[in-house]
């Protein structure tokens, strides 16, 4: 995985923005897009990619404790290529949880194929149900 800034974006978005639309043909949001890339150039979020997919952090406070997480904004990777790189997702998701003195790592996702892929090194900590 490496970091891509802004500046760099340009040379891998094509790939970033068919997984993002992938993302949401699977499960609909309130981002588009244009949204991902925008708080990208604006130094909102981070994205971390390689040639089997993507991710994009950004750091966080808990609503009442102002305690500082490091969220998972978004993960895509090509079917079955994400396992192979778990390890270094994990490890690299550790670096940066230390580099922003974040308390954790979280990732919300209602798809439940991703338990298979975090299952051991990340926990599930309660459930959002929505109303709209």
């Amino acid at each position: 995985m490496r970091y891509i800034a802004p500046q760099e974006l340009p040379q891998v978005w094509e790939a970033v923005e068919r997984g993002l639309t992938r993302i949401l043909q699977l499960c609909p949001d309130t981002w588009i897009p244009r949204d991902i890339k925008r708080h990208l150039y604006q130094g909102r979020c981070f994205l971390y990619f390689c040639d089997e997919g993507f991710f994009i952090v950004e750091k966080c406070c808990e609503t009442f404790s102002g305690e500082p997480f490091l969220n998972v904004w978004v993960m895509y990777f090509q079917p079955g290529e994400g396992v192979k790189v778990k390890r270094e997702i994990i490890a690299q998701l550790d670096v940066l949880r230390a580099q922003t003195h974040s308390e954790w790592i979280q990732f919300t996702s209602p798809r439940h194929k991703w338990a298979g892929m975090i299952e051991g090194d990340f926990k599930e900590y309660g459930r959002i149900w929505r109303r709209k």
